[in-house]
């Protein structure tokens, strides 16, 4: 059944396709989809594809002054450690590495510094 010169595509509820009523005919007594399974069950895979997973607790949203002493920690731990390599590499007698090092702990006590001008503010 063609409205207004479309040709019918498909099955309806309220007409059947011109591509063989009779094939589904037999598949509607029997109540399946025509793949032989239960007619149900897209009803049971939906849910149980439509579980419910709690979220993990959000991150607590920290202050600007928590986030600033945060990052002094952090810059402090990293000092620390580059003062420790600092002292084994002029053991060794590694001056190219006393230097690079060196300056690295300039830059870190610099940014303490500018972090707790910023704390300050």
């Amino acid at each position: 059944m063609a409205a207004a010169g479309f040709p019918t595509v498909g099955r309806y509820r309220g007409g059947e396709s011109a591509a063989g009523s009779a094939a589904n005919a037999g598949e509607a007594e029997h109540g399946n989809n025509g793949r032989g399974e239960n007619p149900n069950a897209d009803e049971a895979a939906a849910r149980a594809v439509c579980k419910i997973v709690s979220l993990p607790p959000a991150k607590p949203v920290l202050t600007r002054e928590q986030r600033i002493a945060q990052e002094i920690a952090q810059e402090r731990q990293a000092l620390a450690r580059l003062r420790a390599q600092l002292a084994q590499a002029r053991q060794q007698g590694k001056v190219n590495v006393v230097q690079q090092i060196t300056v690295q702990i300039l830059d870190r006590e610099g940014n303490i510094a500018a972090l707790q001008q910023e704390m300050r503010r």
